[in-house]
């Protein structure tokens, strides 16, 4: 699901990917790109299954207002809930399992981070890291 929109809300839906949690690269179930000049903002993804996908789960990059909540993600290769540069919201009671490595032998359930070029140097910089994101409530196993 590639969203291209504004205050977009996935409820109560199952998806099954492809690839039995083997990496393919650039194989997400949820994907949304914004910019640092035009953030993405309101996104919602509550009560949905996500499995068997080859990157990410959630992806999120510029992305302002997001709640993940009370989803269950399992069997992704490389990330279950990945978001870069992202600000304000919640990642809450959500179940992740099962996250294989990807092609750098590298796993993640949870991640805050930044995008890539150049280095992030602040907050207001065009890389800046996650911050307002609260996480709470979350279970991450194998």
């Amino acid at each position: 699901v590639s969203i291209t929109a504004n205050n977009v809300s996935i409820i109560g839906i199952k998806f099954v990917g492809p690839s039995s949690a083997t990496f393919v690269n650039n194989e997400n179930c949820i994907q949304t790109n914004g910019t640092f000049a035009t953030n993405r903002d309101g996104l919602t993804v509550l009560n949905c299954e996500i499995y068997n996908f080859g990157s990410y789960g959630i992806n999120a990059e510029f992305t302002n207002n997001i709640t993940i909540s009370d989803n269950y993600i399992h069997n992704v290769a490389y990330g279950g809930i990945f978001f870069r540069s992202c600000i304000t919201g919640w990642i809450e009671n959500n179940r992740i399992s099962d996250i294989t490595p990807g092609s750098s032998a590298n796993m993640y359930g949870i991640t805050l981070s930044h995008t890539d070029n150049p280095a992030p140097t602040s907050k207001t910089s065009s890389t800046h890291f996650c911050y307002g994101i609260n996480v709470t409530g979350n279970e991450l196993q194998n």
